[in-house]
């Protein structure tokens, strides 16, 4: 006979591995990339803080938040659909962390976006992916647009360049269709 400890660290179903999965990745990344970016605005390497607040908070806001998303979840229960709000609010805090690092015209801001889609396809379901998927490319494509129209303008000098219509549509449709 062996001795189980309740809740000894075990997931109690496959949601809740899940759900804990899924969270610890988001702040893993979080975490990553605050510690990746903390040293250039430290060390005056762009970046500057007045600059870039923005993309603190949304960093900051993106670990606190899923910390709470894991105290939800367990009086919840852990059901799988609340990540479709979760999914929601972080791709908003990710817009905040692009759009305060420059835009989403910065190279590689597509990243982030892409790998919320991944983890809910690898998590969850298809049907989540595609649903992430939507969502990620009308927050990328948003922010895009409304950095076009001038109803936002980034800290930094990244934006639209002046290419060919063609061209914009292949740098800025281009992630977009990937995501």
């Amino acid at each position: 006979m062996t001795l189980r400890l309740p809740n000894a660290g075990i997931p109690a179903s496959d949601d809740e591995w899940k759900f804990m999965v899924g969270l610890w990745l988001r702040v893993v990344s979080a975490s990553v990339f605050l510690l990746f970016l903390g040293p250039f605005t430290i060390l005056g390497i762009d970046f500057p803080y007045a600059k870039c607040v923005v993309a603190y908070y949304g960093l900051v806001a993106l670990i606190l938040v899923n910390l709470g998303y894991r105290m939800i979840g367990s009086v919840r229960g852990f059901p799988i659909t609340d990540f479709y709000a979760h999914w929601a609010v972080d791709l908003v805090l990710i817009t905040m962390v692009m759009y305060g690092l420059g835009g989403c015209l910065l190279p590689s801001s597509i990243t982030a976006y892409i790998l919320i889609v991944i983890t809910s396809a690898v998590f969850i379901s298809r049907k989540a992916s595609y649903a992430v998927a939507t969502g990620a490319a009308f927050a990328y494509g948003g922010s895009i647009a409304a950095e076009a129209a001038g109803w936002i303008d980034p800290a930094y000098d990244l934006g639209l360049p002046e290419f060919s219509v063609g061209m914009k549509a292949l740098v800025i449709g281009g992630p977009v269709f990937m995501v």
